[in-house]
């Protein structure tokens, strides 16, 4: 009868670290898939940025040269007009 005892005395009837596993095991599941979760988001969020970039120093090689023919232009335009009036001063 001791020996009965001892035995039922070691696990009792509310033995609660299995509950507790499993609610560690699906804590950690949880965790990891939102991880998962950001982790594709920021590798989209790159991607997007990465491509925007590209078409963004597109678009400043594409006002430089602008830039750069705007002054060719003035220049001509100046070049012209002082022609203009020394022929009109004549």
């Amino acid at each position: 009868m001791a020996l009965a005892r001892l035995g039922g005395a070691r696990r009792p009837d509310s033995y609660t670290w299995p509950g507790f596993v499993d609610a560690l095991a699906t804590l950690l599941m949880v965790i990891i898939f939102v991880v998962l979760v950001f982790v594709l988001i920021q590798v989209n969020l790159a991607y997007r940025v990465s491509g925007q970039d590209a078409t963004l120093n597109t678009m400043r090689e594409q006002i430089a040269s602008l830039g750069e023919m705007l002054n060719v232009e003035r220049n001509q335009n100046a070049d012209l007009s002082a022609e203009l009036d020394r022929i009109t001063s004549q």
